[in-house]
């Protein structure tokens, strides 16, 4: 699991007042509106760096097979432009429980 969001609001447990704004993940309401927010955990990414941050971060942590050593590899401007020069709107999951957007 990924932990990348510092948040000022309380934890606590889901509630049916909060349905739609309480990220399973790290527990908490996440305030208002923001870039993009996922269907399935609820979790809120305020601003597209903070989306491209938390890719780079998983990559980080688990990268692709082929990146890995699998059957081919990316080589270096693979990874590049994996790491590097991702555009937001080519990441299709969220970062924090893998749910397709």
């Amino acid at each position: 699991m990924i932990n990348q969001v510092v948040s000022t609001t309380v934890q606590h447990a889901a509630s049916d007042t909060c349905a739609g704004i309480h990220c399973e993940i790290h527990q908490v309401d996440e305030p208002g509106s923001g870039y993009y927010g996922c269907g399935e955990c609820y979790h809120l990414y305020p601003t597209a760096g903070s989306l491209r941050r938390a890719y780079r971060r998983r990559l980080r942590q688990d990268p692709p097979r082929r990146l890995r050593g699998g059957e081919s590899s990316y080589g270096l401007w693979g990874w590049l432009k994996l790491y590097l020069f991702v555009r937001t709107d080519r990441i299709t999951f969220c970062q924090e429980c893998s749910h397709d957007f």
